[in-house]
């Protein structure tokens, strides 16, 4: 499967906007929050990354504002960018208890090292069963890249680059319904996903990154609450 679809001939190297893998081999916490009046939880993200033989990992556990884990994902550095190999959502039942579902990985595009200046669309394809009540999910987004931009983190200034959003999501469980959101991400260089925005509905879900720091802040922080 191809990172994009293009027409496009001048290219550009984006790859320092990404997370800085380099120095995530000492993981870290990411701390994104809502910009929408703390309407909605904050979530964290617990990344590493790992060299095996010759192969560059990217993992991620993301957890919820409770501590709960609900997502794992693991990524492979290739020469064209990063490649989704494997996802697992931790979903919940009527109790509150979770299950690990595994998705299914169709176009697994996270991020390309190399971009155009037409109008290429970067494809990101999953979908999932969900294992409690077996409703079918299915998510394709689809990135175009928009330019350059600045984003401040905590008092210093960035350079950063953004992505269009046009993203379908599906859930099949007798009947379907789609939902489309249309969005904004931005990634600023030797930090990576600043902010994710998505509209659906007239409806505005903003997050930014708000902190980083390591592991045991983050299970103080829980001690705390």
């Amino acid at each position: 499967m191809p990172l994009f679809t293009d027409c496009g001939h001048s290219k550009r190297d984006i790859r320092q906007f990404y997370f800085p893998l380099k120095s995530l081999q000492e993981p870290l916490v990411y701390e994104y929050r809502s910009t929408q009046q703390d309407s909605l939880p904050s979530f964290y993200c617990y990344m590493q990354t790992m060299i095996q033989h010759d192969s560059v990992f990217f993992m991620t556990n993301t957890y919820g504002a409770d501590f709960e884990t609900l997502q794992f994902d693991r990524e492979l550095q290739t020469p064209q960018g990063m490649l989704l190999k494997s996802l697992f959502q931790y979903l919940p039942d009527t109790a509150g208890k979770r299950s690990q579902n595994q998705v299914e990985i169709l176009s697994g595009n996270a991020f390309p090292y190399q971009v155009r200046d037409s109008n290429g669309i970067f494809v990101y394809n999953i979908s999932w069963k969900n294992n409690i009540d077996s409703t079918q999910y299915s998510i394709i987004r689809n990135r175009r890249f928009g330019g350059d931009t600045t984003w401040t983190f905590q008092g210093k200034t960035y350079p950063a680059i953004w992505f269009y959003l046009r993203e379908l999501r599906d859930r099949d469980n007798k009947g379907h319904t789609t939902v489309e959101f249309i969005g904004k991400e931005v990634f600023a260089e030797n930090l990576g996903l600043v902010s994710i925005r998505r509209t659906f509905s007239g409806r505005v879900i903003e997050y930014q990154l708000m902190d980083k720091y390591n592991m045991k802040t983050l299970e103080d922080k829980f001690r705390q609450k």
